[in-house]
């Protein structure tokens, strides 16, 4: 016998004993007194909360326990999953990623179609990262590039490829502190899946959309060093730059 069919047996025991005391006060006279006790009124009592509490907890133990745990279950065996494929971080405005966390990265690749904003946000940090002697990469879509027109044809984009690209150029051209030697700007021909800032103790990974000037947040995930995401978007992306 199972401890929840001996939890449910003693639950109706006492419901049936609180059922029969609960008929036995209406039997008895309602002025029977013993001992200043109306014996009527104690057994009425004792009778509905001893049918009550064992009802309470069936009917937890039957539904409401199992939804309670597996709630938890899910909550947790969630939670695991997402620690286990590499995932430390999220934020629903790319925007906000912080240069602070490659700025000491032996290593930096970004890569995107052409918005410039990341770039334009964190220039000064790659011009540091230059004078420290560390390498800086970025990939972007080549304005005159079959992939670069087909964006544009499709209108996936608000962006003028041709300007933006520009004014990539411009913000290092200026830059009188940059050590040109460890920074490296790069074209590319091809529609990407993803935006990316690669560094040597994680990821970011920023989402396109498929549908043009609705969004004016656009998530990102973080991902961290030696896990099977992280992994498979290091590979994936050098994959990519030795093309």
């Amino acid at each position: 016998m199972t401890k929840k069919l001996k939890r449910t047996l003693i639950m109706l025991v006492f419901a049936l004993i609180g059922f029969a005391m609960y008929t036995m006060s209406l039997i008895i006279d309602q002025n029977t007194i013993l001992k200043n006790i109306n014996i009527n009124q104690v057994l009425s009592n004792i009778g509905v909360f001893l049918i009550i509490v064992p009802t309470m907890q069936f009917f937890f133990d039957s539904i409401f326990q199992d939804l309670f745990f597996e709630k938890i279950f899910i909550g947790v065996l969630g939670s695991l999953k997402i620690k286990e494929s590499g995932i430390i971080s999220a934020t629903n405005d790319s925007k906000e990623i912080n240069s602070e966390d490659f700025l000491k990265s032996e290593v930096l690749i970004i890569g995107f179609h052409y918005s410039t904003r990341f770039i334009e946000t964190h220039h000064s940090t790659i011009i540091e990262r230059s004078r420290n002697k560390l390498h800086t990469t970025i990939l972007y879509l080549d304005p005159t590039s079959e992939a670069s027109i087909f964006l544009q044809n499709n209108e996936s984009t608000n962006s003028n490829p041709n300007d933006q690209i520009q004014k990539l150029k411009n913000l290092f051209e200026k830059a009188t502190e940059l050590n040109r030697e460890y920074l490296k700007l790069i074209p590319h021909k091809s529609i990407l899946k993803y935006s990316f800032i690669l560094t040597d103790n994680y990821v970011w990974i920023k989402f396109y959309t498929n549908q043009k000037g609705v969004f004016t947040k656009i998530p990102a995930i973080k991902v961290t060093l030696e896990s099977p995401m992280y992994n498979f978007f290091k590979k994936d992306i050098n994959g990519f730059l030795n093309a």
